[in-house]
């Protein structure tokens, strides 16, 4: 990985890194040796990483002040989320403070900040260090935008949730917002294969 990591967001020993004027940076491609596995899939949130390794393993690395890691450690290098499920994680998705996995029975797992209820479950706190589970019906894919998540079931179905002030969503969806951000909004549209919602800067 390369890139900055001033946060540990690349998931490497600062002894792999430069320092400049504003904190560390790797200048060059630097091989990661605390993930153990073949690399499947990357998500990246603002400052915080997420892989999935061939095993169905799931790590994190990077800034961690909302829980967004999975963990309450604080260290540099990845480290394996080790709370998510004892199943096979096949799918991931980073928002900007917040993570989201599925697993191999279609279980769909949350962590990160929940202030716009971007992490789908009623909680009272404003973030969750843990994954929680969502009751969903079967998931295949996940997939994150800043403040708001969709995911695709098995069955066509559509589910968003989280902040919806740029109309993320189709109009038939309820406005997800401050109001009820711990329900789910179906948009039933049987057509679609895979979801991406991008992230507006």
């Amino acid at each position: 990985m390369w890139g900055r990591s001033d946060v540990g967001q690349l998931g490497l020993d600062k002894k792999c890194l430069q320092r400049d004027t504003m904190g560390w940076v790797a200048l060059n491609p630097v091989e990661v040796v605390s993930l153990h596995g073949e690399v499947r899939r990357i998500a990246l949130g603002e400052a915080h990483t997420l892989v999935l390794v061939d095993k169905g393993e799931l790590y994190a690395a990077g800034w961690n002040e909302f829980g967004q890691r999975g963990s309450v450690n604080e260290i540099e290098e990845f480290e394996l989320v080790k709370k998510v499920t004892d199943n096979l994680i096949v799918s991931i998705s980073a928002g900007s403070l917040f993570s989201v996995a599925v697993d191999n029975q279609g279980i769909v797992y949350t962590w990160g900040n929940n202030e716009y209820g971007q992490l789908g479950c009623k909680s009272i706190n404003k973030h969750e260090n843990e994954p929680r589970t969502l009751k969903l019906e079967k998931v295949l894919e996940v997939s994150c935008g800043e403040t708001s998540a969709t995911a695709y079931c098995t069955s066509g179905n559509v589910y968003s949730w989280g902040k919806n002030s740029l109309d993320n969503y189709e109009e038939q969806s309820i406005l997800v917002s401050t109001l009820d951000t711990t329900k789910y909004y179906a948009l039933n549209p049987k057509s679609i294969l895979m979801v991406i919602l991008c992230r507006i800067e």
